[in-house]
C-alpha cells in the first residue's frame, strides 16, 4: 500500500504540475521567461538557481524547472533596464542574457559551460539514470514545485523519493540546498552528508559541504572538504579555493591562504565571491604586506561597496593609510 501511495502522489504531482507550468500573472507583473542548459544541450536535472544580477548585485531569481524552464517576476517597483540573468551551478560559468534581448518576454537560453581542465564526469550525478517510477516523477516533481516557489511542497517529494530510491544521491541534495535556504543548517548538513554517502565520487555535495561548514567556522572539516573539491579538478571550483583561503587563515597557515586566494581570484572572473580581495588582504597584513593588503581591500570595496565586510575593510584601509 505504500509503495502505491507513493506512486499515484507521483502520478498526481506530474499531472497537475504539466497542466500549469506558468501561472497567469497581474497586469502590471513583467515575467521573464528562459531555460537553462549545458553546453551539450542536456538538462542539469539538479537545482539550478537562476540569479538576477541588477547594478552589479546578484539576487536569487528562480530555480530551473525538470525540464530547465525558469520564470522571474518583475513588479512596476523593479527597474530591469539595468539587469542580467545568470544560473548558478558550482563547476560551471554561465552565459547571461538581458531583458533588454527579451522577445515578449522570452528570454532565450542560459548555457551552463564547464569550468575545469578535465570532464565534468564528477559533477554529474551518476544515480540519476538508474532511477525509476514511481522515484524519479518525484523527484521532478520536486524540481517543478522549487521553481514555483513551493518549497515545502518541494522537500516533500524529495523527501518521499528518498524512501523509494535511498541510493539516489540527488534526492537528498536538493534536500540539502532547499534546508540550507531555510537557515536549517543542521537538516541541510545531514542531507548533504547522506548525499556524499550514497554517490562519494559526485563532487557537488561536498562544495556545499565545506561552504556550510566554513559559515559556521568549522575550519578544519571545512579546510579537508574543501580540498577533496579542489583534488578533483583544481580549476573547476574557486568557491572551493575560497573556502580554503579562509579556513586556512583562521588555521593560521598564513602562506595557504594567501595561495588559495590567488587561485581563486585568477578563477572568479564574474566576481561571484567578492570577499576574496578581502580575505587575501587579511593574509597580506598578517606577513607584512601593508601595501598589497591596502591594494586588495580597495579591490573589495570596487566590487561590493555595500557588502557585509564593507565597512570593515574601510577601517582598516584607513588604518593602514593611516600607518604610513
Amino acid at each position: 500500500m505504500k509503495f502505491c501511495a507513493l506512486a499515484c502522489l507521483a502520478t498526481f504531482a506530474a499531472t497537475s504540475l504539466s497542466a500549469a507550468v506558468w501561472p497567469k500573472h497581474r497586469k502590471d507583473i513583467t515575467v521573464f521567461r528562459g531555460r537553462v542548459a549545458l553546453a551539450d544541450g542536456t538538462l542539469p536535472q539538479l537545482l539550478v538557481m537562476v540569479e538576477r544580477v541588477c547594478n552589479g548585485v546578484a539576487k536569487d531569481g528562480a530555480y530551473a524547472d525538470s525540464e530547465g524552464r525558469f520564470a522571474i517576476e518583475f513588479g512596476p517597483e523593479d527597474d530591469a533596464s539595468h539587469c542580467l540573468f545568470r544560473a548558478r551551478l558550482p563547476g560551471y560559468r554561465s552565459s547571461t542574457l538581458s531583458p533588454a534581448d527579451a522577445n515578449e518576454g522570452n528570454l532565450g537560453t542560459l548555457v551552463l559551460r564547464w569550468r575545469g581542465a578535465k570532464d565534468d564526469t564528477a559533477a554529474r550525478s551518476a544515480r540519476n539514470k538508474l532511477m525509476t517510477k514511481p522515484g524519479w516523477p518525484l523527484y521532478e516533481s520536486g524540481l517543478d514545485l522549487a521553481s514555483k516557489g513551493k518549497f515545502n511542497d518541494a522537500e516533500y517529494s524529495f523527501d518521499q523519493s528518498t524512501k523509494v530510491f535511498p541510493w539516489a544521491s540527488s534526492n537528498f541534495f536538493a534536500l540539502g540546498i532547499l534546508r540550507q535556504r531555510e537557515g536549517d543548517g543542521v537538516g541541510a548538513e545531514k542531507s548533504f552528508a547522506l548525499a556524499m554517502a550514497a554517490e562519494d565520487s559526485w563532487v557537488l555535495p561536498f562544495v556545499y559541504t565545506c561552504q556550510l561548514e566554513a559559515s559556521r567556522q568549522e575550519w578544519q572539516p571545512a579546510l579537508e572538504h574543501a580540498k577533496k573539491v579542489i583534488a578533483v579538478d583544481p580549476k573547476a571550483f574557486p568557491g572551493a579555493w575560497f573556502v580554503s583561503a579562509w579556513a586556512s587563515l583562521n588555521l593560521h597557515d598564513l602562506d595557504a591562504a594567501e595561495s588559495s586566494a590567488r587561485e581563486a581570484l585568477a578563477l572568479d572572473t564574474e566576481h561571484e565571491f567578492p570577499e576574496l580581495d578581502y580575505v587575501l588582504a587579511l593574509a597580506l597584513s598578517d606577513k607584512g604586506d601593508k601595501m598589497g593588503a591596502a591594494e586588495h581591500l580597495k579591490a573589495y570595496l570596487e566590487h561590493d561597496p555595500k557588502g557585509r565586510r564593507a565597512q570593515a575593510a574601510r577601517d582598516q584601509l584607513s588604518q593602514l593609510t593611516a600607518a604610513k
